[in-house]
C-alpha cells in the first residue's frame, strides 16, 4: 500500500499542522495477479473518493521506478505491457514543508512512512521475474526463518 499524506496548516498562533486527506494506492497481491484500488480520504470534508479499481497479471507489469527530480519531487511509476502508466507524485508539496526542513529528508521520511519502500520491493520483484519471484521470495523467508530458529538453538 501507498498512503500519500496531503497537510493543512492552521493560522492559529500555534501552527498546527493536521491531515487534510490521503491518497491511498492498495495493492493486493493474488494467486495469478495484482489488485490495485486507488482512493482518497478527505478528512477536511469527511468523505471517501473511489477513484479506481484495476486488475492485471503479474505478467502484465513491464516496469516500476519512484523517478525523482534535481528539487526532490518524486514520482511512483508503474507501466504495464499494454502500455498503461500509473503516475502518482509521492513527494510533500512546497506548503508541506516547514521552514528550515530539508526537502529531500522530509520526502525520505514520508515515503517511508507511505509504505511506498516495501510496494517498490514487492512490485520491482514482480516486474522482473514474473509469479516466479512470489514464490521464491516465500522460500527465502522460510530460510531466514529456519536459520533464526538454528541460531537460537545454539
Amino acid at each position: 500500500m501507498i498512503a500519500i499524506d496531503r497537510l493543512a496548516i492552521n493560522s492559529d498562533d500555534q501552527q498546527k499542522t493536521r491531515l487534510r486527506e490521503q491518497l491511498l494506492l492498495i495493492f493486493v497481491l493474488t494467486q495469478d495477479g495484482v489488485r490495485q484500488l486507488t482512493v482518497t480520504l478527505d478528512f477536511e470534508r469527511d468523505t471517501f473518493h473511489f477513484h479506481q479499481r484495476a486488475n492485471y497479471r503479474f505478467e502484465a507489469i513491464a516496469a516500476v521506478r519512484v523517478r525523482q527530480a534535481d528539487n526532490d519531487e518524486r514520482t511512483f511509476e508503474l507501466a504495464l505491457v499494454n502500455g498503461q502508466e500509473i503516475r502518482v507524485r509521492v513527494s510533500p508539496e512546497a506548503e508541506e514543508i516547514q521552514q528550515g526542513e530539508n526537502p529531500g529528508a522530509v520526502s525520505d521520511v514520508m515515503l517511508d512512512a507511505a509504505g511506498l519502500h516495501h510496494t517498490l520491493h514487492v512490485l520491482e520483484g514482480i516486474a522482473a521475474e514474473g509469479k516466479e519471484w512470489i514464490l521464491q521470495e516465500r522460500r527465502r523467508g522460510q530460510d531466514r526463518t529456519r536459520n533464526l530458529k538454528v541460531t537460537s538453538l545454539n
